[in-house]
């Protein structure tokens, strides 16, 4: 194992991990509230928050297609895998995003 592998795993479990924790206070803070209004209203805006940093790669992905798709000289190759690998990597960090909205605004609100 080479060590861009060895950090590639790292990553994968931390954000792993991230991920897990991030499914496990959502259901630990919505049974401590009682799925009250005011829970509703901090899921909502962290949701919106993890909206806003999704969208981002997703223009950014757009682009890159556009300019792939109108300057056929730029011969873009990348594998299927690499590419499944990048988008659960985007859609987990995400999550982990809005895990530190629910976290921020359960401290403000």
């Amino acid at each position: 194992m080479t060590w861009t592998q060895a950090l590639i795993l790292i990553g994968m479990f931390i954000l792993l991990v991230a991920f897990a924790y991030s499914v496990y206070y959502r259901e630990k803070k919505r049974s401590y509230y009682g799925n009250d209004e005011r829970w509703r209203e901090i899921e909502t805006r962290a949701s919106k928050y993890s909206f806003r940093f999704l969208s981002i790669p997703l223009m950014l992905m757009i682009l890159v297609q556009m300019f792939v798709t109108l300057i056929p000289r730029f011969n873009v190759h990348i594998s299927l895998s690499n590419a499944l690998s990048i988008a659960i990597y985007v859609i987990v960090i995400g999550q982990v995003v809005e895990l530190g909205a629910l976290y921020v605004f359960d401290k403000r609100m």
